[in-house]
C-alpha cells in the first residue's frame, strides 16, 4: 500500500464477523473521530454514508462479490464525519475468497477526496455561468480551431446575425465570413497568435 498521508484509510474487514481493522487514525483524527468513536463493527462505516450514496455503493460491491473477475472495486461518496457533516472519499477494496470460493475479507484504502470534488464543481460552475454568458451574449460570439480555422461553437446571435443554422455555422471557416479585404490581415494574426503560443 502507498503511504498513509496519500491514502487517508487502509481497512480491511472480516466479511464472516463484520470486524473491522484499519489504519490511519491521523486522518480518522482529522475528520473528527478518536478511538472510541471509531469502531471495528462494520455497521458504523456503512451508518455514516450519505443516504443518496449508500444503495449504489452497496451495488458496487455486490457486483464486484458476484462477479469474481473483477480485480477491485471502487466509488466515489459522501461520508459522515466526527460533527455530522459529510465530506467526499474515493474508496477501493478487493475481495478475498477462501478455498471453496466464500468471500471472507475484504481489503482497501479510503482517502479524502473533498479538495479535489471541490475543485471540479467550483470548474463546473465557472464552465456553466461562461455558457450563459455565452450563449446569451446580444453580440454575436464564436469559438473556432486556430489551426483550421474550423468553427468550434456559435451563439445565438451569430445565427441570427448571419443567417445559418448552427450545422451550416460548424460545416465553415471564419474566413467565410469575413470580407475579402480583411482575409489576409486576419490571417497574419491568426499566425502571429499561433507562433506566440
Amino acid at each position: 500500500f502507498p503511504s498513509h498521508d496519500t491514502i487517508g484509510v487502509v481497512w480491511d474487514v472480516n466479511l464472516v464477523n463484520r470486524e473491522v481493522v484499519r489504519s490511519g487514525d491521523t486522518f480518522l483524527h482529522t475528520h473528527g473521530y478518536d478511538e472510541l468513536s471509531f469502531t471495528s463493527d462494520f455497521s458504523f462505516w456503512a451508518k455514516r454514508v450519505h443516504p443518496e450514496d449508500i444503495k449504489e455503493l452497496e451495488n458496487v460491491i455486490k457486483l464486484h462479490l458476484e462477479s469474481k473477475s473483477i480485480k477491485f472495486w471502487e466509488y466515489e461518496y459522501r461520508f459522515q464525519n466526527g460533527d455530522g457533516k459529510y465530506f467526499y472519499v474515493h474508496d477501493r477494496g478487493s475481495v478475498i475468497y477462501d478455498d471453496n470460493g466464500a468471500p471472507v475479507r475484504m481489503l482497501g484504502t479510503m482517502m479524502d477526496i473533498t479538495e479535489r470534488k471541490e475543485s471540479q464543481e467550483k470548474l463546473r460552475i465557472s464552465e456553466y455561468n461562461y455558457r450563459q454568458i455565452f450563449d446569451n451574449n446580444p453580440n454575436p460570439m464564436w469559438i473556432y480551431d486556430l489551426n483550421t480555422l474550423k468553427f468550434i461553437e456559435v451563439n445565438q446571435a451569430a445565427i441570427i446575425h448571419y443567417g445559418y443554422t448552427r450545422q451550416e455555422f460548424l460545416s465553415k471557416t471564419v474566413l467565410d465570413i469575413r470580407p475579402e479585404e480583411g482575409k489576409e490581415r486576419f490571417l497574419k494574426n491568426v499566425n502571429a497568435r499561433i507562433h506566440k503560443n
